[in-house]
């Protein structure tokens, strides 16, 4: 049976899952990287967070009700979460420390995602896997939609202070 889920998964779905190990093994060891990459991961997630909505939305407020809620939640979530970057203005970079975090997150979203799509595609009548899988969505959505309000607000905020110093392995 699991050979079989396994065949019936969809291409880009493994896709998706090299590109999410890829995004979190990069951070698996400090480095300064452009500005522009660190939009990488959190587009990722908005996009799938989006792409989960209209492939759920069925047009009724009982489905997107679950997507919107935990969107908030994120939202307030990802706007409350600690800087933890450096930013360098002069060259454009940013100085992220190692964190495994990063890794583990993109895994258990991603195989939550899968859980509950393979639950819904062996039990199609049950809208409650359905509105988990919404929910989800939502969740990381808002939560790296807040991130990335958080962090244009951090590097706008930063722009007239000193740099500190790019780390060696950089």
């Amino acid at each position: 049976m699991i050979l079989q889920i396994l065949l019936g998964t969809p291409v880009w779905v493994y896709l998706l899952f090299v590109l999410l190990i890829w995004l979190g093994v990069c951070q698996l060891r400090a480095s300064a990287v452009p500005v522009q990459r660190i939009w990488r991961t959190p587009v990722v997630f908005i996009i799938w967070g989006l792409f989960g909505l209209a492939m759920r939305n069925t047009g009724g407020l009982a489905h997107l009700l679950p997507w919107l809620i935990a969107a908030i939640v994120g939202l307030f979530a990802g706007l409350a979460r600690r800087n933890t970057l450096a930013i360098d203005h002069e060259r454009g970079l940013v100085m992220r420390p190692a964190s495994a975090l990063p890794l583990i997150r993109n895994l258990v979203i991603f195989f939550a995602h899968y859980a509950l799509n393979v639950a819904a595609a062996f039990h199609p009548g049950r809208p409650g896997i359905i509105q988990a899988d919404m929910a989800i969505s939502g969740l990381f959505a808002g939560f790296f939609l807040g991130w990335l309000i958080r962090f244009v607000q951090n590097y706008r905020a930063s722009a007239g202070t000193r740099a500190p110093p790019v780390p060696a392995n950089a």
